[in-house]
This record gives C-alpha cells, structure tokens and sequence, in this order.
C-alpha cells in the first residue's frame, strides 16, 4: 500500500496562479477515505488539508495556491537608498519568494484514522510574479530574469544628475556578485570605472542615479556623457546604459511601479506634463443680511464694508491630479508599460528642494490600449494619476 504523487508545481510557479498537488493512493477503497496534505511553509506547518478523491481517476486534487499567497508580505517600496545598493533582501524577509514542502498522509476507516506523513514532497519555491497572456501555463517567465534586472523595460535610459532610477537585480545564482560603473565622454573615451561590491542575497534593490552613485566622490558629473552599469557573477554579465540628458525641455516625473516579476521599477515620464487640484466643497446657507437691536439691516459689515453672502463654505477638501506624458515608445516599451498599468503599488515621485519624496498614486485609468508600429503611428504614452492622500483646508 503507497502514495504515489502524480504531478507537483513547476520551477518558478507564480503564487497568483493554482499552485496544484496530484497523488494516488492504493487505499482510496477503504471507507471513508481522504487524502491528507500537511502544507509546510518555510518550515513551518501552515494548514492540514483533508480532500475527497475525485470521481473519475480517484486521485486527490490539492490547490495549495491560496494558502501561499496569504503568507507573503506586502511589498513596500522604500524609497531612496543612502548608497547605490538598498542592501535590503527580498525573498528574506518573505516578500519575493516562498519555500513550501507537503507531507502526503490519508485517513480511512470506521471510526476513521489518520495517517500522516506517509509520503514527503520534496520542496518547491513559489514566486511573487504573474504570468502573463504568452506564458500562463505555458512556461515560466520568471526564469528568463535569472541574474539578471528584473525588468523588461529597456537596458537604454536617459537621465538627469539629479535624478533617480530604481530597479531589482535577481541573483538568483547566489554567488560573490560584482556591479562596476564606467563613465564616458561624448567621444566614447572612458573616463573612469567604479566597482561596486553587491551581497550573496537573491534579489535586491539598485539605484542606478547619478547622485548616489557620486557619494563620497564626484564620479558622475557634468563632463560625463553616458555611463554603463554592469553586473557579473562570474558567468553572466548584464548591462544597462544611462545618457545624461543635462537640459530636459519640460518637467520631469518618474513613476516606481511594483511590476510582474516582483521588484520594483522605473518609468521615466519626460514629455509635457500637467497638474491640477480638485476640490469638494461643503457650505450651509444663511441669509444676505443681519440686524441690530435697533432693528438697522445690514447688507455688510458697517466698519470694513464685507458683504455677508447668502452662504458660507465651512469646509473644503482637495487633491492633486497629474496627467503625465513618456517620451515616444517602441513596441516593447509599450508592452512594458502595461505593468504599470496593472500594478497594485504605484508611486510618484515629487522633489522638496534637492529630497526626493514617494507619494503613493491610483491610476485613473481602467484600460490600456498597445499600440505597435505596425498597427499605428510611433506614439507616447499619457495617464492620469490621483495622489493618494486627500487634505483639508482650514475649517470655518
């Protein structure tokens, strides 16, 4: 008499997606039969799921998807970095990824018995990613980020010396992991390399800004044209490419954006922007006028001559709006901008002298239309956002 597992999750399983166990047992004829499925999580048992076989092969069926789900810590993205690397792991403190083990058992009998741990799943690590149209069950996009930016935005960027850019870098390998920056001139002359040294852990925050980067020193600066940032664990080398963009035409916002494969990144809204506030005002009525013991009307105060009015607003509430525009867009970017769209944590960015604050935002829009150069016209991309923090003027 055994169990005998069918099927377990593939490598690089998304926890928003099912997340399927199949065993069989030799005793699904006892009476009273279920298959037991012990969940463990980051060695911890979690839940006891007991499940009748399904009628067709009599094979328990176990969707452990929506117990992983509710383990993983929000994501909270936490803003500029005092050095180019945030340090802050991310599957260590349960926010990118899960480790789960089941234990198979049964119960049978009258009176019933449960037999547990009878057989172990070996483990699986599910992921904090979605899959999307070209890859849900169909293959894991996760893994094409292995040691490698968790974007797939482009590697090419302009940028301003005080501006920020903020992405994930997934060592997946776990290996001594090297970033170098190299600077250049407007000939392509090298003018200067900076190694930096990044931990063994899995997936970290970057920021690729001019400023941070310049700490301490004053390696990236005006004389500079571009720089490249490179990562090497010794057997794959990745690279971005930032141009500095010195006198930018309109204002500049950046958008962090919590995207599919579970870090954070940059979208750079460059083009012509705009802002607006919209207020929601509360008055009570009242008469024009007032009177006196002596029985004077008076239309307005008789020493600094203020009309009264017919109401008075006794309290106003207001939030800012912006309606951001990028600059022109591939078809690839438009394909990752889609993340931006969909995502559930999005922040703005918005400057106090020199600081850069992150305000979180809603997006205003409920769909995204992507464009290609085949089906239209190169074209930018323009969305509205709501600052998520409503104030209050002063109450009357």
């Amino acid at each position: 008499m055994a169990i005998t597992e069918k099927s377990r999750p593939n490598p690089y399983t998304s926890a928003h997606e099912d997340v399927f166990y199949v065993i069989s047992s030799d005793n699904v004829a006892q009476p009273n039969f279920k298959y037991v499925f012990d969940v463990y999580i980051d060695t911890s048992l979690v839940a006891r799921l007991k499940i009748l076989p399904e009628p067709n092969f009599n094979l328990g069926i176990c969707n452990v998807g929506e117990i992983v789900r509710s383990y993983f810590r929000n994501n909270n993205f936490r803003g500029q970095p005092p050095d180019i690397f945030d340090n802050s792991s991310v599957p260590n403190d349960g926010r990118f990824t899960k480790d789960i083990t089941i234990q198979y058992g049964e119960e049978y009998g009258i009176p019933t018995t449960t037999y547990t741990n009878l057989e172990n799943a070996s483990g699986v690590t599910v992921y904090n990613y979605y899959n999307d149209l070209l890859y849900k069950n169909i293959a894991e996009s996760l893994s094409i980020y292995k040691n490698n930016f968790l974007s797939s935005g482009s590697v090419f960027k302009n940028i301003t010396l005080d501006e920020t850019f903020f992405v994930y870098y997934w060592n997946e390998a776990l290996v001594n992991t090297s970033g170098t920056v190299r600077k250049y001139d407007a000939a392509g002359a090298l003018l200067g390399t900076l190694l930096i040294t990044m931990t063994t852990l899995n997936a970290e925050l970057v920021c690729l800004s001019p400023y941070p980067i310049a700490i301490g020193s004053s390696f990236i600066n005006s004389s500079v044209a571009y720089y490249t940032y490179t990562v090497n664990n010794g057997t794959i080398s990745r690279m971005m490419t930032f141009t500095l963009d010195c006198f930018p035409k309109y204002a500049k916002y950046n958008i962090i954006f919590f995207n599919q494969f579970g870090g954070f990144d940059t979208a750079q809204f460059r083009m012509k922007s705009s802002r607006k506030i919209d207020m929601e005002r509360k008055a009570f009525g009242r008469t024009d006028f007032r009177y006196e013991n002596t029985g004077f009307i008076l239309y307005y105060d008789a020493h600094n001559k203020i009309l009264r009015g017919d109401s008075m607003t006794y309290a106003t509430k207001f939030n800012h709006k912006f309606h951001l525009n990028t600059d022109i867009l591939n078809d690839a970017e438009f394909l990752w901008l889609q993340q931006l769209v969909a995502s559930p944590l999005v922040y703005l960015e918005l400057y106090k002298g020199t600081t850069p604050y992150y305000f979180p935002v809603k997006i205003l829009a409920d769909s995204y239309d992507i464009k290609t150069n085949r089906n239209g016209s190169v074209s930018n991309f323009g969305m509205d956002v709501q600052v998520l923090q409503e104030l209050n003027t002063q109450f009357s």
